[in-house]
């Protein structure tokens, strides 16, 4: 079981803080995207070179992520109490079921899914 060797050996610790971290750099990039024309472009035709250029943040090799524009009529709403955004699309991601591994190394498998950071969506592992 030459594999077994492997579990785990991608493991980078800080992807909480990274997934947290997140939280910072999409609405600085929105933000930016606002006031810079050329980051807009650059956002949408290539978001993680972008985000990595301008912030230094790398997001997951394994995530395939489009940034698209919303509908203009879709603007800020500054009389709507709870989510002034309510009339912004709703957002979508799409995550696979891995194939069953044999019963036997199941555990191991989705602890190595897990190590892997394949459950967290935005990391920098």
């Amino acid at each position: 079981m030459a594999w077994l060797a492997k579990v785990g050996d991608d493991y980078k610790p800080g992807a909480l803080e990274s997934t947290l971290h997140w939280q910072v750099i999409w609405p600085r990039a929105i933000a930016l995207a606002w006031e810079d024309p050329r980051f807009h472009a650059a956002l949408k035709a290539d978001p993680k070179k972008a985000i990595k250029d301008t912030f230094g943040y790398k997001l997951s090799d394994n995530l395939d992520l489009e940034i698209v524009d919303a509908p203009a009529d879709d603007k800020y709403d500054e009389a709507a109490a709870a989510d002034p955004w309510h009339n912004l699309p709703q957002l979508k991601l799409t995550l696979s079921i891995p194939p069953k591994p044999p019963a036997e190394i199941q555990a191991v498998a989705i602890t190595t899914y897990q190590d892997t950071s394949r459950t967290y969506p935005f990391t920098c592992c």
